[in-house]
């Protein structure tokens, strides 16, 4: 059986080293390079279950290559990097990574956590990739599940379905119209604005209900989906 590849991208060979070590098995080949040059050159063209990469990389602008990679592949991205602010995790999931874990990081949350992801990647087989924001949030398509941080969330279809709109493009404004066609697949009727508006009050008291503030209103315009929604 052919081993199933993951791509680590990070020029600390200690990090390296060592989720190398404790991956590898009958099952992974973990492919490690220290130099972004070689995918920037060759391109990602092996079939990859996952990629786990540092965008702070030297000499290489890490938020074009985390694009190049997502716009080449359709697997899951798990980003490690220093400092991660709300801001930057935003423009992360924005540019295409599916979690995030800060350095230093404790090795065997971020095992767990490529090993999530792996699950996440195969069960929909590449298809009908979820959006994950780490274990916070991870929002499964195929699978009509949210979960946040490890709990499941009922959410009726409209619920559902505006939730991942939403978080398709986080920070992205959306008029109530917009959220009418892309969820209900047709032109917004004379009232329609209002059963948007409606859909949203209780999506929202059921994200109030633990504790998340994800949609937020902007004033006169809609609403917008917001990472830091606690």
């Amino acid at each position: 059986m052919e081993k199933e590849k993951i791509l680590l991208i990070d020029d600390d060979l200690n990090v390296c080293q060592s989720i190398q070590s404790r991956m590898r098995n009958d099952q992974i080949e973990v492919i490690c390079t220290t130099s972004p040059k070689e995918i920037l050159e060759n391109g990602v063209v092996l079939p990859h279950c996952l990629v786990i990469m540092d965008t702070c990389l030297a000499k290489t602008d890490g938020m074009n290559l985390l694009q190049m990679i997502r716009n080449s592949i359709n697997s899951p991205i798990l980003v490690l990097e220093r400092e991660l602010s709300s801001k930057r995790r935003v423009a992360l999931f924005q540019a295409g990574a599916d979690a995030c874990l800060e350095k230093p990081f404790d090795l065997d949350v971020c095992v767990a956590q490529a090993l999530s992801l792996i699950r996440l990647y195969k069960g929909s087989k590449g298809r009908c990739r979820p959006i994950t924001f780490g274990a916070e949030l991870i929002i499964s398509r195929c699978h009509r599940q949210v979960l946040v941080e490890g709990k499941f969330l009922q959410l009726t279809r409209k619920e559902f379905d505006l939730l991942y709109c939403l978080s398709s493009s986080p920070g992205q404004v959306f008029s109530r119209e917009q959220l009418y066609a892309h969820v209900w697949d047709e032109v917004c009727p004379i009232g329609g604005d209002e059963t948007v508006k409606v859909h949203i009050k209780t999506l929202r008291k059921k994200l109030d209900s633990v504790g998340k503030r994800y949609i937020q209103n902007v004033w006169g315009i809609g609403y917008k989906f917001v990472l830091n929604g606690s």
